[in-house]
């Protein structure tokens, strides 16, 4: 498992748990548009 993947699966990890509360749900949901952007400017 590379680092990129380790990142990932801590994020996904994180995002699950907080999810049920609305206002970061919101946040996650941002999060998750702006690493996407990241991921595909990085090679």
């Amino acid at each position: 498992m590379n680092e990129k993947q380790l990142v990932a699966n801590a994020y996904h990890t994180l995002a699950a748990r907080i999810e049920r509360k609305s206002y970061l749900a919101i946040v996650v949901e941002w999060l998750r548009e702006v690493w996407g952007l990241l991921s595909e400017e990085t090679p």
